[in-house]
């Protein structure tokens, strides 16, 4: 289900936001959408508030593929977000490394730096690369 908050800033799924309409939309694992039209991107770029944890789940075929053919990610990765979710933050990165992938954060610049453990409490949201050959 989508809900058309308001407001144009994101999040407008979230319980107590500002709900105009409601709309119910179909979904698909990214896994499906690449198996039914013949596609393996090289690059994949999630936003999904939160909810980054279960885009990568539906793309286990996608992540299972060898170093040379599995593609590279590109996740906006808000701690605040999964909280919101009841997502465990911790759990995506654990995720793509249980594939074979190296995680790391974009600093200002746009370079890879390594991926901070723990994660500190006080950058809300940054760029995780993940990537089966290294930083880029």
């Amino acid at each position: 289900r989508f809900e058309l908050a308001s407001s144009s800033i994101g999040a407008k799924w979230l319980p107590g936001s500002d709900v105009r309409q409601s709309y119910v939309v179909g979904s698909t694992t990214l896994d499906d959408y690449c198996q039914s039209h013949q596609f393996r991107p090289n690059l994949v770029k999630v936003d999904a508030e939160g909810a980054e944890l279960l885009v990568v789940n539906g793309a286990s075929g996608l992540c299972s593929l060898p170093p040379h053919e599995a593609p590279v990610w590109l996740l906006e990765y808000s701690p605040t977000a999964c909280a919101r979710l009841g997502q465990q933050a911790e759990l995506l990165p654990a995720r793509l490394r249980a594939f074979g992938y190296q995680c790391f954060a974009l600093d200002g610049d746009g370079r890879a730096q390594p991926f901070p453990e723990p994660i500190p409490p006080d950058v809300p949201t940054f760029n995780l690369v993940a990537s089966k050959q290294g930083p880029l």
